[in-house]
C-alpha cells in the first residue's frame, strides 16, 4: 500500500507481512525511477532498531523486500527526501541483504 504527500514530496510504501515466514515484496518505482526507497521502520528488527529517524533511513536497492514473518515494514521515497542530508541509521537486517551490504561498504 503506498501514500503520496504531494505537497511534501514525499511517498511511503507499507508493506504488512501477516505470514509466519519472511516473504519477497515487490516495490513499486520511486518517482522517476532513479531513487532507492529508504527502510524507515521494519518491526521484524530488534530494538532499537526497527525504527530510526526518518532522515537517518538506509536505502533499499533492488525491486524486491524481503519482509520478516508477521511484520510492518515503512519505507520512504520521492522528491522530497533530501539525500544529501541523510545519515546512516546503523540497523542491520537479515531479511534484506542489499541494506546489510550497503554497511559494509560504508562503515
Amino acid at each position: 500500500m503506498g501514500v503520496d504527500l504531494k505537497s511534501e514530496g514525499l511517498r511511503l510504501h507499507l508493506i504488512l507481512n501477516a505470514y509466519w515466514e519472511a516473504l519477497d515484496f515487490e516495490l513499486p518505482i520511486v518517482t522517476n525511477g532513479t531513487e532507492n526507497w529508504r527502510l524507515w521502520i521494519d518491526t521484524a528488527l530488534d530494538p532499537p532498531h526497527e525504527i530510526c529517524e526518518w532522515n537517518k533511513a538506509l536505502p533499499v536497492t533492488g525491486g524486491t523486500y524481503s519482509a520478516g514473518a508477521r511484520s510492518v515494514e515503512v519505507l520512504i521515497g520521492g522528491e522530497g527526501v533530501d539525500i544529501e542530508h541523510f545519515s546512516q541509521c546503523g540497523l542491520t537486517h537479515a531479511f534484506a541483504p542489499p541494506v546489510t551490504s550497503y554497511l559494509q561498504e560504508t562503515l
